[in-house]
């Protein structure tokens, strides 16, 4: 079965191709991401990422470029 096979019945957790479109990123990096137990997911069947954690994960991606750009100092 296929992520694109999987259906988004409660609005809750997204689809790795739901996933990169949030992101903005192709369906590959977050692939990546997950394989790479960067981007913490669950497999129902298919690989399911919760909305809460997706948000935490780009919060905390976002707060790491900010402090790695040198932009606080």
């Amino acid at each position: 079965m296929t992520n694109e096979n999987c259906k988004n019945t409660d609005l809750v957790t997204y689809s790795i191709a739901e996933a990169a479109v949030i992101m903005g990123v192709p369906k590959d990096t977050v692939y990546r991401l997950v394989r790479t137990r960067k981007l913490p997911h669950v497999k129902l069947g298919c690989t399911r990422i919760r909305h809460d954690t997706l948000v935490r994960f780009l919060k905390e991606a976002e707060t790491t470029q900010y402090w790695e750009a040198g932009v606080a100092s």
